[in-house]
């Protein structure tokens, strides 16, 4: 049951991901805990009221249909050495095995797919320019609340 699902995923009161990876239950265990991390984005939201915007970064937004929840989706497309990097990084070294993060990776949806669902994709190579895209993608969110919350 659910019970034995979440047990399966933590060890000693801590989300592993090696178990997670190796008994493919991180799905589940996404939908058991949806929840409680909505509302602790909820409370982010509330603290960060008077802000045009908050981000919730989630490397599996389309994979799980929170994007529908979602008032704007931005995609970063980048090379996938760069992703298991970045993915080293967010998991702050706790996984260095290339094993585990490409598990992680690969329960991921196809990047060409995801950024078919984003309103913003940002391309993060070398000959784009990363900034400029950063900063327009920024005025286009003002832009549009703006004209939504003083416009009408």
């Amino acid at each position: 049951g659910v019970h034995e699902i979440v047990k399966s995923a933590f060890d000693d009161y801590r989300l592993d991901l090696n178990l997670i990876s190796r008994n493919k239950k991180f799905s589940e265990v996404l939908k058991i805990i949806e929840k409680d991390i909505f509302k602790a984005y909820q409370k982010f939201e509330d603290k960060n009221k008077n802000s045009v915007y908050t981000i919730f970064n989630s490397s599996m937004l389309y994979e799980t249909g929170w994007h529908n929840k979602m008032d704007t989706n931005i995609t970063v497309y980048a090379p996938f050495i760069d992703r298991v990097e970045r993915g080293k990084s967010v998991l702050k070294g706790q996984y260095h095995d290339r094993t585990t993060i490409n598990t992680l990776l690969s329960s991921e949806m196809d990047e060409l797919s995801k950024n078919g669902k984003a309103d913003h994709v940002i391309h993060n190579y070398n000959e784009f320019n990363t900034q400029k895209q950063v900063m327009d993608i920024d005025q286009i969110i003002i832009d549009n609340y703006i004209k939504y919350h003083y416009e009408n």
